[in-house]
């Protein structure tokens, strides 16, 4: 993209603040998808503005055990700051259906400030459901998927006021009729070179160093931040919502790329930790090793991780090898059932289960914690098939488990079937749609009996792994393995966290 002249359209881009359930635990990390987009804008002279309504309000929130916690800024705190930005458009993230009745409550205090302001929602939900978040006519505009040139282009479109939404790949809206218009989706970004840095300096950057985050309760440092280094994910798991924003088509940057913005955050914000989100980072395992590589010959001392899991089938033990000498200490793997049929057929996630054993096995011995994904709860679920995940989840000797319950996210075919078979009501409550809260009543399975197989399979794995690293020879492993304090505060958190 060619730089153009300056715009003089304002652009705030908003993530709203969280709703937090009893037993639920809160997750304040950098708006990266929000951070792109103010980036391309910004590149192009448009004034943009990041409001992180968690990260900015965390420090005053208060979480009920009993009750929905309301986490982050306050809406008249949120107010106000729109008032004082005064933007030209508005654009709502809103990645979990969990989460829309906040990102509805944001384009209703935008519409109450200023009824010309353009607003647009776009992430997960609204990219899934485009004719249900604009039955709320607070909203203009949802963006469908990749949002960073879409919302480029709106904004050009309305700098030049000759709007033809009809025109504009990727978005849906409603026309003069009140009727719901879907575009034509837009091609997806297939250099992904081109894009700028995610524009971190429009985010309060100390905050994410000290809030709490769900999936790095325990991190070697806590100077850590998040990266994207590829988008996209081939896999056609029945469960996974991915693609309704990235699609099935995977793309990479370049390993100079990758590590250009590592070394950026290193010197810029003195990063010590980097959690790659991406949803395949090691599809292309020769590139992975690049990226290994260029971070051991420009000797970044960093660690690194990868919470949304890595594909174990990628892997052999060389490649770990290099991944542990870059700065890797925690990898983990979508494993998903411990029924090899359910997992090839329902879930339609094949994988050889010797390789996954190898993988885990040698990762262990080199010092590699290693954390499995598991899923409890899909149709055709019994209690055979879940004593049996749990079983598997032991004899992988994984480090921890993560016992997930199904949710039916939209746009996934586990959304499509369980409405279709009556699983989940037409009218399903957004705010339900949770990991943590089982929504799904099969023919075999209602919520609050799996409920209780959830809270069986973490006491069993539990007191299993602590029957395991009370072994004197596992803990001569673990001690080994101490390379530096880091290594040895990170062993204990888990520890303590365990217990």
């Amino acid at each position: 993209m060619e730089k153009s002249k300056v715009i003089s359209m304002k652009v705030l881009l908003i993530q709203p603040p969280m709703i937090i359930y009893p037993g639920d635990i809160p997750s304040v990390v950098p708006p990266l998808g929000l951070a792109y987009m103010a980036a391309v804008l910004e590149r192009e002279g448009v004034k943009t503005k990041i409001i992180d309504a968690v990260a900015d309000g965390w420090r005053h929130s208060r979480l009920f055990e009993d009750k929905p916690s309301h986490y982050g800024l306050g809406w008249t705190e949120i107010e106000s700051i729109i008032q004082k930005e005064s933007p030209d458009i508005a654009a709502i993230s809103c990645l979990f259906s969990s989460q829309a009745k906040n990102a509805h409550k944001v384009a209703e205090i935008i519409r109450r400030v200023d009824k010309d302001i353009v607003t647009i929602m776009g992430g997960a939900h609204p990219s899934a459901l485009p004719e249900l978040v604009l039955a709320d006519p607070n909203v203009d505009v949802v963006v469908i998927g990749e949002g960073e040139a879409t919302v480029l282009e709106l904004t050009k479109k309305l700098e030049s006021k000759n709007v033809q939404l009809n025109e504009i790949e990727g978005i849906a809206y409603r026309d003069k009729t009140n009727r719901v218009r879907i575009n034509p989706y837009r091609p997806l970004i297939s250099n992904l070179d081109e894009l700028p840095f995610p524009a971190r300096h429009l985010l309060p950057m100390e905050e994410y160093f000290s809030a709490p985050a769900w999936h790095c309760r325990v991190v070697k440092h806590r100077r850590f931040t998040s990266m994207i280094t590829s988008r996209g994910c081939p896999g056609k798991c029945t469960f996974c919502s991915i693609r309704t924003v990235w699609g099935r088509i995977w793309r990479s940057r370049s390993p100079e790329s990758v590590v250009d913005e590592i070394e950026f955050l290193v010197e810029k914000y003195r990063i010590k930790e980097i959690h790659f989100e991406d949803d395949s980072i090691t599809l292309n395992p020769k590139r992975m090793e690049k990226i290994c590589n260029e971070i051991i010959t420009r000797r970044l001392d960093i660690y690194w991780t990868t919470p949304n899991g890595v594909k174990i089938t990628t892997l052999d033990k060389s490649l770990l090898r290099v991944m542990r000498k870059s700065g890797c200490y925690r990898l983990h793997f979508g494993i998903e059932h411990g029924d090899s049929e359910f997992r090839d057929k329902i879930i339609k996630k094949p994988i050889s289960i010797e390789h996954a054993r190898k993988i885990i096995k040698w990762a262990e011995e080199i010092g590699i914690w290693t954390d499995g994904f598991f899923i409890i709860g899909l149709p055709g679920e019994t209690e055979e098939t879940v004593s049996s995940t749990i079983e598997f989840a032991k004899e992988l000797d994984l480090s921890t488990a993560n016992f997930f319950v199904a949710s039916p996210y939209p746009g996934t075919e586990l959304y499509k079937t369980s409405l279709e078979h009556g699983y989940i009501p037409q009218d399903m409550d957004w705010t339900d749609m949770r990991t943590s809260n089982p929504v799904l009543n099969t023919e075999t399975f209602n919520s609050e009996r799996l409920q209780a197989w959830q809270q069986k399979a973490y006491r069993e794995f539990l007191l299993y792994r602590l029957r395991k690293e009370i072994n004197p020879l596992k803990m001569l492993k673990r001690i080994k393995n101490i390379k530096d304090f880091d290594d040895l505060k990170f062993l204990l958190e888990i520890v303590k966290n365990a217990l």
